[in-house]
């Protein structure tokens, strides 16, 4: 088992001295470094996980606690990652429970071999009626301590926390340690001979383009309430 004990006790710390990251991710506690949660990744049972992927060359490009408690209960759509995140469509989630995670506190649902459809060209709530009948899915039960790795383009969802216990994740991204997005290595020894300058766990998107789709649509909308508030603008 992983140093859950340790691991709790520094998201109770944050959680008590970090607000969330925004109003769009209310539950959301994005994290700069492997070492805000005490070098974590260190621990045998991490590394033998990061060994089975990417020919034992894994990076990591974000960190982050995602969690429902009874201030925040309501379900999380049906929704791919890999359309928020930047880089490979060979990426993954290692989800390390921090807390009990079921289906009475809102815990994960994956949607088994959806991540053959890839990208999707868009991102929000997904239409379930695509998929084929019968097609399994994967409900979470964990105790604390036990981990959950997914495909970043897998369609998941969670329901509502009806129970109001705390479902705490504790959330690092795996990608090559040779991509340009990665912070450092989990295992191995190859790198990326360069870099992105950015913040992928802020989504730094505006780095990488000058005029894009949601760029656009952002000025659009900067541009209606400027109309609907010309006092303020």
């Amino acid at each position: 088992m992983v140093r859950i004990e340790e691991l709790l006790s520094r998201y109770n710390k944050l959680s008590q001295s970090q607000k969330p990251a925004d109003a769009q991710h209310p539950t959301e506690i994005r994290l700069e470094t492997l070492q805000s949660m005490g070098g974590f990744t260190e621990d045998d049972k991490i590394q033998d996980i990061a060994k089975k992927l990417f020919n034992e060359e894994t990076g990591w490009d974000f960190l982050r606690i995602v969690r429902k408690d009874a201030e925040h209960r309501e379900p999380v759509f049906l929704h791919q990652d890999f359309c928020y995140q930047m880089g490979s469509g060979n990426s993954y989630s290692l989800f390390i429970a921090l807390t009990p995670n079921h289906p009475d506190n809102g815990g994960i649902c994956v949607h088994l071999g959806t991540h053959q459809l890839g990208y999707l060209g868009d991102a929000g709530e997904l239409n379930s009626n695509v998929l084929p009948e019968g097609l399994p899915t994967l409900q979470a039960n964990l105790s604390p301590g036990d981990a959950l790795i997914m495909h970043s383009a897998a369609w998941h969802e969670s329901g509502r926390n009806n129970e109001g216990s705390d479902r705490v994740y504790l959330e690092l991204h795996l990608v090559s340690s040779e991509s340009p997005y990665s912070k450092g290595n989990i295992c191995g020894f190859k790198q990326s001979s360069w870099s992105f300058n950015g913040a992928l766990i802020n989504r730094d998107m505006n780095r990488l383009f000058t005029n894009s789709r949601s760029q656009r649509l952002q000025d659009f909308y900067s541009q209606l309430q400027d109309k609907d508030n010309p006092e303020q603008s």
